[in-house]
């Protein structure tokens, strides 16, 4: 394969991650045993089957079933953050050029980035369900009333359910939050808000998407 001129049109993959898994790249028999030049071999497969990640996700906008669709736009996505996380790593370790190498140190910014999208990728099926996340919102209702029922304070939360129904509604954080209240309880609480709002962020834009046009 090759990304600048392999290309699929109106082409139907039913396996294209196992189809990107299959590309490899044959290094020289004379440099075989040199890690540079492997190193090098690798991370430039790796922007090769980023390309044609893309294109086949082009391709499956028009043609294939819904699931193989969604399955394409993971593939792309976390395909394009691998490639530049290996070219990153390359830099570090074998580029010439100091400024170059320094600024390879985005490959903790690039580990990062795959990290979140998988998370919110999975939480949403990459957007192919609308019922996860809004299991999982339920999920992180039931698990923060349980640790608001346990919480070490005196006086204990009264009625921690409701707490835990405030904050992941969102509207009522006002309500629960307090200045006078314990730091450990209003860093909870503020976690809890974060995991909300991260929630109903992943939740909305997919009802969005579907709504509107679910392939775009």
């Amino acid at each position: 394969m090759q990304g600048s001129k392999t290309d699929f049109y109106r082409t139907f993959l039913n396996n294209p991650t196992e189809f990107i898994r299959a590309g490899f790249s044959g290094t020289q028999a004379e440099k075989k045993n040199l890690p540079e030049h492997r190193a090098e071999q690798f991370y430039r497969l790796q922007e090769t089957k980023a390309q044609v990640a893309r294109t086949i996700l082009h391709s499956h906008k028009d043609v294939g079933d819904n699931n193989t669709f969604y399955e394409s736009a993971k593939l792309s996505d976390l395909q394009e953050i691998n490639s530049r996380f290996f070219k990153n790593l390359y830099d570090i370790r074998y580029n010439k050029d100091i400024l170059k190498r320094i600024q390879g140190i985005k490959i903790v910014a690039d580990a990062f980035e795959f990290g979140l999208l998988y998370v919110f990728g999975f939480l949403n099926c990459w957007g192919a369900s609308v019922i996860r996340p809004t299991v999982i919102i339920f999920i992180s209702f039931l698990f923060f009333a349980g640790l608001y029922s346990i919480y070490p304070i005196n006086p204990t939360i009264s009625n921690p359910f409701q707490k835990s129904f405030d904050i992941t509604m969102l509207a009522g954080y006002t309500n629960q939050s307090r200045v006078d209240q314990p730091k450990g309880l209003r860093v909870l609480q503020a976690i809890h808000l974060i995991v909300s709002v991260m929630l109903y962020s992943i939740f909305f834009s997919t009802i969005f998407l579907r709504n509107s046009r679910a392939r775009v």
